[in-house]
């Protein structure tokens, strides 16, 4: 009987000590709730667009950046003749699907058929795209641009 008593008192300890032993990693184990993906805005500020760009018959080129104040986007572009002419739109990013569809949006600024123009506008807070686009061009369109906020 003692040692019957005995088994059992060890039997006990082991259960005990296995429950104690799966709560434990269970607790440790536990699945974190998924934290909040912050996102932190970058905003423009100087040059964001220089160089030599190329824009391909049927496509434009994009320039993105965000503004958190009101500022002044100073820029150009030029094609190397005068033949190679391009669009020239700066417009509010939520109006690109607009653009892109060719439905009617309004531009903070647009000028067409160009091989060469100047910007400065004074724009307040939000996202915006400068575009050359050459969609409706037969050729290769080669520019320089060069685009900046204060």
């Amino acid at each position: 009987m003692l040692k019957h008593r005995t088994h059992m008192i060890a039997t006990i300890a082991v259960i005990a000590i296995i429950l104690i032993a799966v709560i434990q990693i269970i607790r440790v184990n536990r699945e974190e709730p998924p934290k909040p993906v912050v996102f932190q805005k970058t905003y423009t500020s100087g040059n964001f667009a220089g160089g030599e760009v190329l824009v391909a018959p049927g496509t434009a080129q994009e320039f993105p950046f965000e503004l958190n104040r009101r500022t002044r986007l100073r820029g150009s572009f030029e094609t190397p003749d005068e033949k190679s002419k391009v669009d020239l739109f700066v417009i509010r990013s939520d109006d690109r699907p607009k653009w892109e569809t060719g439905a009617e949006f309004k531009a903070e600024s647009a000028v067409r058929n160009l091989s060469a123009a100047e910007t400065n506008l004074t724009l307040g807070p939000g996202s915006f795209i400068v575009i050359l686009d050459n969609r409706n061009g037969k050729e290769e369109v080669r520019a320089t641009v060069n685009y900046s906020v204060d």
